[in-house]
């Protein structure tokens, strides 16, 4: 079984956090937490600044998981870059 630490560095605007929902979809995907388990943990990390594990994983599970987390802090960077889209903050 393999643990997977959540490291998050979301964009606030006020109250929202921008791109998490990425990051929601894969830890509820490759970690069989139901949709609001795993948007609270990502809240916990993101909001409280908790440090987040993710415990008990099959191998196989916590390698999926860790590659979309990758996949997709590769389109964040791309977007913080100007290579890709930006979704702008409401004001």
């Amino acid at each position: 079984m393999s643990v997977v630490k959540l490291s998050i560095q979301a964009r606030l605007c006020g109250p929202v956090s921008v791109g998490t929902v990425d990051v929601i979809k894969a830890v509820h995907l490759h970690a069989g937490l139901t949709l609001p388990e795993a948007k609270a943990l990502v809240d916990r990390r993101v909001f409280e600044g908790e440090t987040v594990t993710i415990a008990g994983l099959p191998e196989l599970a916590a390698d999926a998981l860790v590659a979309g987390l990758r996949q997709f802090a590769g389109r964040s960077a791309d977007r913080r870059s100007g290579r890709g889209p930006l979704i702008p903050c409401p004001r």
